[in-house]
């Protein structure tokens, strides 16, 4: 008897997130609000249950720097301290989340429901490049951009969620939310605003 091999599962390209998934239409097939967070997963490096579960008051659009604030209290997958961090809105999660100033009701407590319709979409669509990519991919993606754009390990790990090791790097006090905007900035993909 032969068994599957483990199938890590894969970064998507980045050119394949500009040219097929930010294209006008690509995602008209979904809900607006799936629509939402499948494109705020670009530029935010969340998982997805951290955005569907996104509650109203952890979502910032008036200040200087609008951002998120992933909170314990928005989702039950807390493991860690590190996974409660802001995150800077920039590029297509701005507007996404200007259109949805209270998150994403429908699916609040529902991740499940969100990935499972739009994996099935998007494999339908054929906007998966391959059989190792799935809705996580996006946060694989957004790592790697980081890394690409030179934005510091420790730096990469705070917007992540991930330990990271200088405890000088707390993010709410240390960290400026306007050092981590500019380097998310650098690496934000161009986008038609009407995909949203």
């Amino acid at each position: 008897m032969t068994t599957e091999p483990f199938r890590r599962r894969e970064p998507l390209p980045t050119e394949w997130i500009q040219a097929r998934l930010l294209a006008p239409g690509a995602l008209s097939g979904l809900n607006d609000q799936a629509r939402g967070i499948t494109l705020a997963l670009v530029e935010t490096g969340c998982r997805p249950s951290e955005l569907c579960n996104i509650a109203p008051e952890n979502i910032f659009l008036d200040e200087e720097l609008p951002y998120i604030h992933v909170s314990p209290r928005d989702t039950t997958e807390f493991k860690t301290r590190w996974q409660d961090r802001r995150i800077p809105l920039v590029g297509v999660a701005m507007e996404v989340f200007r259109r949805h100033p209270n998150g994403f009701p429908r699916y609040r407590d529902r991740e499940d429901n969100y990935a499972a319709a739009t994996n099935r979409y998007l494999r339908r669509q054929g906007l998966w490049p391959g059989p190792r990519h799935s809705l996580y991919s996006f946060r694989l993606s957004f790592m790697d951009r980081m890394a690409e754009h030179g934005v510091d390990w420790e730096l990469t790990k705070v917007l992540m969620g991930y330990r990271f090791d200088r405890r000088t790097w707390l993010f709410s006090d240390t960290v400026p939310l306007r050092h981590c905007q500019k380097a998310l900035s650098a690496l934000a993909l161009d986008f038609d605003p009407a995909i949203v």
